[in-house]
């Protein structure tokens, strides 16, 4: 039971009000078609310390990534994922022939545009319900090509190559699998520049693959971002083949397992115990919870 303890005349003291661990995840955006830029990460806020009040409700609400950019005049960008007064902004679209990059928590990447040098888009993503903030711009065109979505950890690549920014590594947090270097948290999506057939990487983290222009691989669509990371979609080479779809968004929550959370109906989520602690990731849904 947590509550408050009555200190003197219309004074009150929390007592024992458990801490949360928080990570807050939100979509990617998507790749762009016809040498476009790639998607750029889902914004992501961690907060190591939020308090919470027992008998209140909270909401939960995971945000979607991206769907695939159909076309060279389409960019579409991920959508928020929120826990309490907590906001992660979605990742910004990766540019298409037609129209510039999209900013978002992390910045789209810009097109390939022959002999000049497209801006990317900027990063949104600040702090927010006293949690940090992370979110990197995409990368410029450099040099004619087209270039990657930011990431959680880094910038998208600006070197001509297409690559995404990487994400960043919570897991000495929440554990060894959410890390950028296990899939997970944002990386951003590549472009679709590139000399080889299957275009440029993806940043680690989650960002998809782009694939490439050059003869022979027209027609394929950009590789999506993965699932519950917020990784940005990779570029298409070709105005008939979509950009990748971002990824999905995330919520993680960290507490004492002395606390049992009431969970609503409209969000998927799982539990586990170790050490003390519970961690229970959301990965889909909108609702409240309390405890």
């Amino acid at each position: 039971m947590f509550g408050y303890r009555v200190l003197g005349f219309g004074s009150f003291t929390r007592e024992d009000a458990p801490t949360f661990e928080v990570l807050v995840v939100a979509g990617g955006g998507s790749g762009g078609a016809d040498d476009g830029g790639g998607g750029g990460a889902g914004g992501v806020v961690h907060h190591t310390e939020k308090e919470l009040d027992s008998g209140t409700n909270y909401t939960v609400t995971i945000g979607a990534g991206a769907t695939a950019s159909p076309n060279n005049s389409t960019v579409n960008s991920g959508s928020n994922s929120v826990f309490s007064d907590i906001t992660a902004n979605g990742g910004g679209g990766g540019a298409v022939q037609s129209a510039e990059a999209a900013d978002g928590g992390s910045g789209g990447g810009a097109r390939r545009n022959t002999n000049v040098n497209d801006d990317a888009g900027s990063a949104t993503q600040g702090d927010s319900g006293g949690g940090t903030g992370y979110g990197f711009d995409g990368g410029a065109t450099t040099g004619g090509f087209s270039n990657g979505g930011g990431g959680a950890g880094e910038a998208g690549g600006t070197d001509g190559n297409g690559t995404g920014g990487d994400g960043r590594d919570f897991s000495s947090s929440f554990g060894t699998s959410v890390g950028a270097n296990s899939g997970y948290f944002g990386g951003g999506g590549a472009t679709a520049g590139g000399t080889s057939p299957a275009g440029a990487a993806g940043g680690l983290g989650g960002g998809g693959n782009a694939i490439s222009s050059d003869s022979g691989y027209p027609q394929d669509p950009g590789n999506a971002g993965t699932a519950n990371t917020g990784g940005g979609g990779g570029g298409a080479g070709d105005a008939a083949a979509p950009g990748g779809a971002g990824g999905s968004g995330v919520v993680i929550l960290k507490y004492p397992d002395t606390v049992t959370l009431t969970i609503g109906g409209g969000l998927t989520s799982s539990t586990s115990s170790s050490g003390g602690f519970k961690q229970t990731v959301f990965t889909a849904g909108s609702d409240n919870i309390s405890f």
